[in-house]
């Protein structure tokens, strides 16, 4: 049984941002990310911005640079398993279009191996917008095996993390994966499958992260009260 305790004492908050990722709206949605984790997290932590741009972030964000080979330029966010990336501890990677509803203390209190979220709409398999896991955890499962399969990863198509982590992670370690929705039931749903998808105005309570894969994207949805006050 996997130990989800109250013990963890610091947490580090890791997103990704590049290219021109939803355009104009990028750095504002690291900024309303970082906003959400200090509402909402009340055990102490860093927040860290792995970013190609630097400069169009706030000075009061801390960034750190995005760089990985280019064979990975389809797959920026494995920075986050670099053994030189300076994360420390335990780590909680999140997706940036992720709208943060209520308390994270009881979900970023996760003390065990690794744990990702569960495919809203394929059960065993993995979403990779929030992520779990002790600081070098990935260094040799993942990291290592990406840059010594280099010829492999360059042939594979779409550039799809589910696909990568099941084969290298699940397949080739042969790991077992916790998921949040098995750990932390109905705290982590999808906007599309989950609130739009029944015509539902809001979330429902007890929901605490809304993932916005894909699209739409939170920005084009102010028009919903609860995105409106929570996406700030």
């Amino acid at each position: 049984m996997v130990k989800c305790v109250t013990g963890v004492n610091h947490v580090t908050v890791a997103c990704c941002y590049w290219g021109n990722w939803c355009r104009d709206h990028g750095p504002n949605y690291v900024v309303h990310l970082r906003n959400a984790v200090a509402r909402h997290l009340t055990i102490p932590h860093r927040f860290v911005c792995f970013t190609t741009h630097p400069e169009k972030l706030p000075d009061d964000i801390e960034v750190r640079p995005l760089n990985v080979p280019s064979f990975l330029d389809i797959l920026p966010k494995m920075i986050v398993y670099r053994p030189d990336n300076t994360l420390k501890g335990r780590v909680v990677v999140m997706d940036l279009d992720t709208v943060v509803i209520d308390s994270l203390d009881e979900m970023f209190s996760y003390d065990g191996e690794f744990c990702v979220r569960e495919a809203f709409k394929f059960p065993g398999k993995i979403g990779g917008d929030m992520l779990a896991f002790k600081a070098g955890f990935g260094k040799n499962y993942i990291w290592k095996v990406l840059v010594e399969n280099r010829m492999w990863l360059e042939k594979e198509t779409g550039g799809d993390e589910r696909l990568v982590y099941q084969k290298l992670l699940v397949e080739r370690a042969g790991l077992k994966l916790d998921f949040w929705q098995h750990l932390y039931p109905g705290q982590v749903v999808s906007f599309k499958n989950h609130i739009e998808v029944k015509n539902s105005q809001a979330p429902r309570p007890g929901n605490t992260v809304v993932s916005f894969h894909g699209h739409p994207r939170p920005h084009e949805k102010t028009k919903l009260r609860w995105v409106r006050e929570n996406w700030i």
